[in-house]
């Protein structure tokens, strides 16, 4: 069964135009690809301290649900995004 995302298409939308022409959906914290990798919370949330530290645990806590979420994005699902015009 098909789900649907709100991904942004980063600040105001400025990658729009790129997701829409190649098709895809992209988040950051590029040193952590492929998502694929990870098999839990824990594992995320090490790689990121790891790569980007834990110095506002808030902010690794807020970044380690969203990764988390896009783990379980699949082909076919729905992804929704806007841009800033």
């Amino acid at each position: 069964m098909s789900r649907g995302w709100m991904i942004r298409a980063g600040r105001g939308g400025k990658f729009f135009e790129q997701f829409k022409e190649a098709s895809i959906a992209a988040i950051g914290w590029n040193a952590l690809a492929p998502l694929t990798k990870f098999s839990d919370k824990e594992s995320i949330k090490e790689a990121y301290i790891k790569h980007y530290g834990n110095e506002k645990p808030r902010k690794t806590s807020n970044a380690v649900a969203m990764l988390q979420k896009f783990i379980n994005i699949s082909e076919g699902d729905y992804i929704v995004t806007y841009s800033s015009k």
